[in-house]
């Protein structure tokens, strides 16, 4: 599928830039100067978003977060530590026309287990337009960077959204051995795009013919 190249710039920088390490951005655009500037520096070719890698403890993902300048807060800071860090951190640049939140979810050790960025809550009427785009967008950025997804399927009907729930359409497997989903979701707030990693090794679902 030809991609909307009027879009393509605004996501190279906020989502590729953002999200995905240096190594897998040189090797998408390796002719880029935002490539060869970002590879400069020491990033863990593991991360998921910026620096951030998945098994480290609740305090350096807090702290990387702090730092972060791909981030701003979404709420007072004076209320932080009371509202925990889920929902707190938005991307600065937009994703396809809209901004991502992120949410984290810890283990037993307190050690990040997974990582959900989530576009901002949409009506039902932006379902097939909006959102649509931005989920036509991201699958091809993940299969930039990841290679030909493990499992596919078309963008679902906002009929089979029911409140808190997620479909996930896509599946990759990231470096760090974990798995990589895009779909889309629902809550009481609106409809979703969801970009979800996480250490669990999800296998596709083998249907058979």
């Amino acid at each position: 599928m030809k991609m909307n190249m009027n879009l393509f710039p605004i996501l190279r920088f906020s989502f590729i830039y953002a999200i995905f390490t240096a190594t897998l951005t040189a090797q998408v655009l390796p002719n880029s100067n935002l490539a060869n500037s970002k590879s400069q520096s020491i990033v863990d070719s593991q991360a998921v978003f910026d620096d951030i890698c998945l098994g480290e403890a609740h305090k350096i993902v807090s702290d990387k977060l702090r730092k972060c300048k791909l981030l701003e807060l979404a709420v007072n800071e004076v209320y932080l530590g009371r509202l925990g860090l889920n929902g707190s951190y938005r991307t600065v640049k937009t994703i396809g026309g809209l901004k991502c939140l992120l949410f984290f979810d810890w283990d037993d050790a307190s050690n990040l287990k997974e990582l959900t960025m989530q576009t901002q809550p949409q009506s039902v009427s932006s379902y097939d337009g909006l959102l649509n785009s931005t989920w036509r967008e991201l699958t091809n950025l993940l299969t930039e960077l990841y290679g030909k997804p493990l499992q596919s399927a078309d963008y679902p009907a906002s009929s089979k959204l029911q409140n808190d729930m997620s479909l996930s359409t896509h599946i990759w497997r990231h470096p760090s051995g974990g798995t990589v989903l895009l779909g889309t979701s629902k809550s009481t707030d609106g409809y979703m795009v969801v970009v979800r990693f996480t250490t669990e090794v999800i296998q596709p679902v083998i249907i058979k013919k």
